[in-house]
């Protein structure tokens, strides 16, 4: 079993609701496993935030309207399985308000944003749509309900050799930089800052994870 300081901290948002709380209670159900919960609700005194805390989850007030209450739960967690609320206003518009905030909120604070499923598992296209939408949103994955939603998710979300090759340049315009003992890092004409740095080490740590080719940085000169 891993101790409790080298397990990775998982945020759930709408921890109280049927797919957060599914997840809460699984993650607490595998003492032995590698995750840790902090469960995140807008109301940390109902009944229902009360039995996750008594089953031994970090109990944590945020709003998914309130930026500043999200980036505060969110500090120092792994990832955040984020959730929105549709049915409790019925506004595609909100919805997409609140992804974007949850996105948003998970950068600032250097964690992954793993969106909630794609319920109709048979629909590949709108999964795919859907899926497609949330990554140029800024997510990093989806959480899938059937195995066959596997395949689309990682074809969208893995990065293409066009990307792989950029983040390439990024790494060999630092290593660059840092023969020349410089502090200027530049690719072409365009300055490299330290979010397209992130980014790069993102692409390439992905592209890592699904094996897919990586050129060297004398193959890409």
């Amino acid at each position: 079993r891993l101790p409790m300081a080298e397990k990775k901290l998982i945020a759930v948002v709408g921890a109280t609701g049927a797919q957060g709380g599914g997840l809460v209670r699984a993650i607490l159900a595998d003492p032995g496993g590698e995750f840790t919960v902090r469960a995140l609700t807008r109301n940390t005194d109902s009944a229902k935030a009360k039995e996750l805390r008594d089953l031994g989850a970090e109990v944590v007030a945020a709003d998914v309207s309130d930026p500043a209450s999200l980036g505060k739960a969110f500090q120092g967690a792994h990832g955040a399985f984020c959730v929105t609320f549709f049915w409790e206003h019925f506004s595609v518009e909100t919805e997409q308000e609140h992804a974007r905030k949850l996105a948003d909120a998970a950068k600032a604070a250097g964690v992954q944003a793993i969106d909630t499923v794609y319920s109709d598992f048979q629909d590949e296209e709108g999964l795919r749509k859907e899926t497609t939408y949330i990554k140029k949103m800024g997510y990093d994955g989806k959480a899938c309900i059937h195995p066959l939603q596997i395949e689309v998710i990682h074809e969208v979300f893995n990065p293409t050799q066009e990307e792989i090759i950029y983040a390439v340049k990024v790494t060999k315009a630092i290593e660059e930089a840092r023969k020349r003992g410089s502090g200027v890092i530049a690719l072409g004409k365009k300055m490299v800052d330290k979010p397209i740095v992130l980014k790069a080490e993102r692409i390439l740590a992905r592209a890592k994870a699904a094996e897919l080719p990586i050129p060297t940085l004398e193959e890409d000169e």
